[in-house]
């Protein structure tokens, strides 16, 4: 088995999580509910199901609520148009692809808002896309990456994971891999579960060339 380099999406690939946050925060507002940066960046990686369940009952709303909430916020998304992705990002994956190490996305977003939302020339860097509806149990279950790293014929102990949120570095840690965090949603302290932290993409490149130079 080779080894594979696997990315979340918000916060790794797209400069997304803010936009997320705000459209989460409208439309538990319209319920009376108040939902904090803090609140929504400690959720990153779940499913968008499980995260209107979580914030339903964090605030007493009905669990009847739920597909209402994930589709009102799925339009507000759209509605923000073109997302951005680092600037770091497209070199980086023609790198990897030019050395034959393979590449996953692994998102705890819709496929829905992934076919939207993801620019299709970076969508032909990834040779595998997993979604919250490609899995059974999104992050911090480790079956996301797990799933992701079977269909690339990964071995997870050689593989990475690069994350931005901490229920994504306890889903790479459990399914066995190696994990960067990059600090684009929140501070090293909030990130201590994974095995290296990083503060931007810059510094992720570094490291990762550093321990691929060594395999």
């Amino acid at each position: 088995m080779s080894a594979a380099i696997l990315f979340d999406f918000d916060g790794v690939i797209a400069d997304t999580p803010q936009w997320n946050a705000l459209a989460w925060q409208k439309v538990f507002a319209e319920k009376g509910a108040t939902i904090s940066l803090l609140d929504y960046f400690r959720m990153e990686g779940r499913g968008p199901d499980a995260i209107a369940r979580h914030f339903c009952r964090e605030h007493g709303l009905a669990l009847s609520l739920e597909s209402e909430l994930v589709h009102h916020k799925e339009q507000i998304m759209n509605g923000f148009g073109p997302i951005r992705i680092y600037t770091e990002i497209t070199p980086l994956l023609i790198k990897l692809e030019s050395l034959g190490i393979s590449r996953a996305l692994v998102t705890g977003a819709s496929r829905h808002r992934i076919q939207k939302s993801l620019p299709s020339r970076i969508a032909k860097l990834f040779d595998a896309v997993i979604t919250s509806d490609d899995v059974a149990e999104t992050k911090p279950s480790p079956e996301p990456y797990l799933t992701a790293s079977r269909l690339l014929g990964a071995n997870p102990a050689q593989s990475f994971v690069v994350e931005n949120a901490p229920l994504g570095i306890r889903s790479a840690k459990a399914g066995g891999f190696y994990c960067f965090a990059l600090q684009t949603t929140l501070p090293p302290a909030e990130l201590t579960g994974a095995d290296l932290i990083v503060k931007d993409h810059e510094e992720l490149i570094r490291k990762l060339s550093a321990l691929l130079s060594r395999r």
